[in-house]
C-alpha cells in the first residue's frame, strides 16, 4: 500500500546526506578549528572529544610545558593535591595526543572536497512525517517500514534489523566521484546476521553486495564503490565520519584542496568554452583570463564552508557558514561588515512584495578595490591616464555612500513589476554630481567605440538633448518620451518617462495585455537629497521617488522579515511575501481572468514569507534562509494528503494468480498496507 511512500522517505533519509553544493576553500576543513559548527555537537566519549578538541601547535607545546610544571610542584604537597596532579598530567597528555591527531586530520582532509552526517535517522524520519497532513501520517509511517524492507529485497539482505535509526548517516567525497557512507548499525555480528547465505567476506572483511562495497565495523558500516577507494581513503577521515554528530536534519562540510582544484577546474574549463564559442577581441579575452583569476583567487581565500539544513516544527532551514583565511582580503572585509538597523527600508512602498536591505560600509569593498578597478579599466580599454582619472573618480564616489541601502518590487496601478532603491549618502547632491561625471566618462568612452556614423548622433550636446531630437520621430509612432529635471526640497529628482497611444501603436490582438499592465505611461526617476540617494521605475516614476526623498513611513520591515530586524542582528536582510506577489499579479485583468478563480490561488495566499538573513560572527560570514514549509503543506493539505493516498495505492504488490485444476484463478485484490 505504502511502498511508494516508505521509498520516499528512506530516499529523504539517504540523499538528504549528499546535498553538495559547490563553493570554494583554500585550507582543509577541520571540525570546530576556528568555531563551533552549525548545527555540529561536540564528541560523546573522552578519547573522541581529546581528538576533536586540539590546540594551535607551539601554543600546546607552551601549555603542556605549563601544566607539566604545575604537576612537578603539586607532586610535593598532599595526597590530595597529588590526585589532582596526576588528573591535570591526564588532561595534557589527552591534549598532545589531540593535537597529533588534529595536525593528521588537517592534512588527511586536505584530500576531501566534502563530508558530513545527518541528524539521527529516527528522528529525520520524524520530521518529515510530523510535516504531513494529520490523516496521512500513520500510512506514511507504514510506508516507511515497507521502504526499508524493500531495500533489503534490494540488497538481498534478510532483514534491516541491524539499521541504528537513533544515529546518522556520515558521508564524505574524496574528489567529485569517489563517495564513501557511514551506515550507522547496532553491531557488526548483527549485520552479518542478515547476509544473504551466499555472502563471503574478502580479507579485509569486507563484502560485496551489489555495486557496492561494504565493510562492517562494531558501530558502523563503510560502503564505498569498491575495496580500492576505501584502501586509499586514510583512517582519520573514517574516525571523522563516527565521530561527528548533528541534531539539524544533515550538516556538510565543503573545504579541501581537492574542492579547491575542482571549482578552479570548473572556472577554467568555463573560460575556455567562452573564449572558444564568443566572439572575442584580444582586450576582451585579457579582462576574461583577469575576471577568472580574480574569482579563484577569492576560491582560494575561503577556508571552509558548513552548511546545514533543518527541518523544524514549520520551517525548512538552510544555513551555511564561511570562515576565511587568516590575513586574506576576503576576511578583512568580512570583518568591516557590521549589524544595522535599514532604516532606509522603512521608506520603501508599504505593499512591496520582495524587498532587499543591506548595512553594507563602502570600506568593506577596499581590500579589492585596485582589483576592480584594473578589471573596469582592461574591459573599458582605458590608456593610462584614464584609469588614474577612473580610480580617483570611482574611489571618491563610493566614500559618498553610507551603509544603509534597500531595494524593493510592488504592484503600481497594474504594473506588478516596480521598484524602488534607496541608498543613505554623505550628500546627495554632490553625490549627483559625482555619479554624472563619472557615467559621461563611461558614455564618451563608448561613444568612442562607436562607427563615425552613429558617433555622430551624440555630437549634438547632452543626452537630454540626444533624447529630445529623437522625440518626434517616436511621437508618430505613438510613443511619447520626456527626459527632464526637476527642483525637489533640498535635491532634484531626474527622469526618464515614456507614454504610450496605444490607437496608434496598433498592437496585434496577443500583445492586447500589454495595455492592460503598462497602461499609459512608465519611466524611471532618480531623486536626490542631503541624506539619501533614490531609483524608481514604473508607471508612476516621479512621485515614487518624491515620497522617499520626504522619508514618508511606508514598508514594516518586521513583518516581512520578523523581530531580529529590530534587534539589528544581521548585515543583509532579503523577504518575500508570496501573498502579496499573488496580489500583484491578480491586479493584471488577464491575468485574474485566467486563474482567478482557481482554488489554489486562494490557498497560495495562505504561504508564509520567504526569509533570507545573513550576518557575520567572529570574522566568519553566516546566511540563513527560512521556507515556511509547513504553511505549504497546510495550505493545501487535502491535495497532498489525496496525492500521498492515491500513490499509495498504485504501488500496491500485485498478486500473481495461482493456477488450480489447469484453470487460473482470479485475482485477490491486496490488503491495506501489504
Amino acid at each position: 500500500m505504502q511502498k511508494w511512500i516508505g521509498q520516499v522517505l528512506v530516499a529523504l533519509l539517504v540523499t538528504v546526506s549528499l546535498i553538495v553544493a559547490g563553493c570554494s576553500d583554500g585550507t582543509p576543513p577541520v571540525p570546530n578549528s576556528k568555531k563551533k559548527s552549525a548545527g555540529e555537537e561536540p564528541a560523546k566519549s573522552g578519547e573522541e572529544k581529546a581528538k576533536s578538541e586540539g590546540v594551535p601547535g607551539e601554543a600546546a607545546k607552551d601549555g603542556a610545558a605549563e601544566k607539566a610544571g604545575q604537576v612537578a610542584g603539586a607532586e610535593g604537597a598532599s595526597a590530595e593535591n597529588k590526585v589532582k596532579a596526576a588528573e591535570t598530567k591526564a588532561v595534557v597528555a589527552d591534549e598532545a595526543r589531540a593535537k597529533a591527531s588534529q595536525i593528521h586530520m588537517d592534512r588527511t582532509l586536505r584530500k576531501v572536497t566534502a563530508y558530513g552526517i545527518t541528524g539521527p535517522l529516527s528522528k529525520t524520519r520524524d520530521k518529515i512525517i510530523g510535516m504531513l497532513p494529520t490523516a496521512v501520517q500513520a500510512k506514511a509511517r507504514e510506508g516507511f517500514e515497507l521502504g526499508l524492507k524493500q531495500m533489503a529485497a534490494e540488497g538481498s539482505l534478510k532483514n534491516m534489523d541491524w539499521l541504528d535509526l537513533t544515529r546518522g548517516l556520515g558521508f564524505a567525497f574524496e574528489g567529485k566521484d569517489k563517495p564513501l557512507l557511514a551506515v550507522p548499525i547496532v553491531s557488526a555480528e548483527a549485520f552479518k546476521a542478515a547476509l544473504p547465505e551466499t555472502a563471503v567476506a574478502d580479507e579485509g572483511n569486507g563484502y560485496i553486495l551489489g555495486d557496492s562495497y561494504v565493510v562492517p565495523f562494531e558501530k558502523v558500516l563503510f560502503m564505498t564503490d569498491s575495496a580500492r577507494t576505501l584502501e586509499l581513503i586514510e583512517g582519520d577521515l573514517k574516525l571523522e565520519l563516527t565521530r561527528l554528530a548533528t541534531e539539524k536534519t544533515v550538516l556538510v562540510v565543503l573545504g579541501g584542496a581537492s574542492l579547491k582544484v575542482l571549482l578552479s577546474s570548473a572556472l577554467d574549463e568555463v573560460e575556455r568554452e567562452m573564449s572558444e564559442n564568443m566572439p572575442m577581441q584580444q582586450e576582451q579575452k585579457e579582462f576574461l583570463a583577469k575576471l577568472f583569476n580574480f574569482l579563484k583567487e577569492l576560491l582560494g581565500e575561503i577556508e571552509q564552508i558548513r552548511l546545514t539544513m533543518d527541518l523544524t516544527g514549520s520551517d525548512l532551514v538552510l544555513r551555511y557558514e564561511i570562515t576565511t583565511v587568516d590575513g586574506s582580503r576576503l576576511g578583512q572585509s568580512l570583518a568591516m561588515l557590521k549589524p544595522g538597523n535599514f532604516k532606509a527600508a522603512g521608506y520603501l512602498p508599504a505593499k512591496s512584495y520582495l524587498v532587499m536591505a543591506q548595512n553594507v560600509h563602502s570600506g568593506s569593498a577596499a581590500p579589492f578595490m585596485n582589483r576592480y578597478i584594473d578589471l573596469v579599466s582592461t574591459a573599458w580599454k582605458l590608456k593610462e591616464e584614464e584609469r588614474g582619472e577612473f580610480a580617483k573618480m570611482y574611489t571618491k564616489l563610493v566614500t559618498m555612500f553610507g551603509p544603509d541601502a534597500a531595494f524593493s518590487m510592488y504592484a503600481d496601478s497594474s504594473f506588478p513589476i516596480a521598484m524602488s532603491s534607496v541608498t543613505q549618502t554623505s550628500d546627495g547632491n554632490q553625490a549627483r554630481d559625482q555619479i554624472y561625471a563619472f557615467y559621461m566618462l563611461v558614455l564618451n568612452k563608448v561613444i568612442q567605440e562607436l562607427p563615425p556614423d552613429q558617433r555622430q548622433i551624440f555630437a549634438s550636446g547632452s543626452l537630454k538633448q540626444v533624447v529630445d531630437s529623437f522625440a518626434p520621430v517616436l511621437l508618430n509612432l505613438g510613443i511619447g518620451v520626456k527626459m527632464d529635471t526637476e527642483d525637489y526640497r533640498t535635491g532634484k529628482v531626474d527622469y526618464l518617462v515614456f507614454t504610450f497611444d496605444w490607437e496608434t501603436l496598433e498592437l496585434p490582438p496577443s500583445a492586447a495585455w500589454l495595455k492592460q499592465v503598462v497602461r499609459s505611461r512608465i519611466g524611471g526617476a532618480l531623486g536626490f537629497s542631503q541624506d539619501y540617494m533614490v531609483f524608481t521605475f514604473g508607471p508612476n516614476p516621479i512621485v515614487r521617488a518624491k515620497e522617499i526623498l520626504d522619508q514618508k513611513p511606508g514598508l514594516k520591515l518586521v513583518e516581512m522579515i520578523g523581530p531580529g530586524v529590530e534587534e539589528e542582528k544581521y548585515v543583509v536582510v532579503a523577504g518575500l511575501s508570496v501573498e502579496r506577489l499573488m496580489g500583484a499579479v491578480l491586479d493584471i485583468g488577464a491575468v485574474s481572468a485566467l486563474i482567478g478563480q482557481e482554488p489554489w490561488v486562494e490557498k497560495l495566499r495562505q504561504v508564509k514569507s520567504l526569509v533570507f538573513t545573513a550576518g557575520t560572527d567572529d570574522g566568519a560570514l553566516w546566511a540563513e534562509g527560512v521556507v515556511g514549509v509547513n504553511s505549504i503543506i497546510q495550505a493545501f493539505e487535502a491535495e497532498i494528503a489525496a496525492g500521498i493516498m492515491a500513490a499509495g495505492e498504485d504501488d500496491a504488490p500485485e498478486v500473481v494468480p495461482v493456477p488450480v485444476g489447469g484453470e487460473e484463478a482470479p485475482a485477490v485484490e491486496a490488503a491495506p498496507g501489504q
